[in-house]
């Protein structure tokens, strides 16, 4: 592992990390972030990542993370994740309270469903005789 930078950010408090990691294989978030939390030695909860990238054909990926002093700055400054409409509505059943997600996919944008094709049918036209034929007759 090589640290490329490693800047102090005392306005967001936070430093600002970018570094190489070799693996056979892309690291995951969680992995970067445990990779991370320990060549810095700080918790894995003040760890964001921001970016994971790795070029064709190398076991080199470059990670750029945020390391927060304390989670109360990361809640402060870091985006808070939207939920989707419906995500976590309960359905009580029974007596029980059951949660229901839904899950959006890209193939279930605004398309409308599927209708029975109808068959194209194509009208033949006569064949015209050619002029040559006409004359003659």
């Amino acid at each position: 592992m090589k640290i490329l930078s490693n800047i102090k950010n005392d306005f967001f408090k936070r430093q600002e990390v970018k570094l190489i990691e070799e693996s056979e294989k892309n690291p995951t978030y969680e992995e970067a972030v445990h990779i991370v939390s320990k060549e810095l030695k700080s918790e894995e909860g003040n760890v964001v990542i921001k970016l994971v990238k790795g070029k064709f054909g190398r076991k080199t990926f470059l990670i750029q993370a945020y390391v927060y002093d304390s989670k109360e700055d990361m809640d402060r400054f870091e985006p808070k994740k939207k939920l989707k409409e419906g995500a976590g509505e309960k359905k009580v059943e029974g007596g029980e309270v059951k949660e229901e997600k839904k899950e959006i996919s890209s193939n279930d944008s605004a398309r409308p469903p599927a209708q029975d094709k109808e068959e194209v049918k194509v009208e033949e036209k006569p064949v015209e005789a050619s002029k040559e034929e006409v004359k003659k007759e």
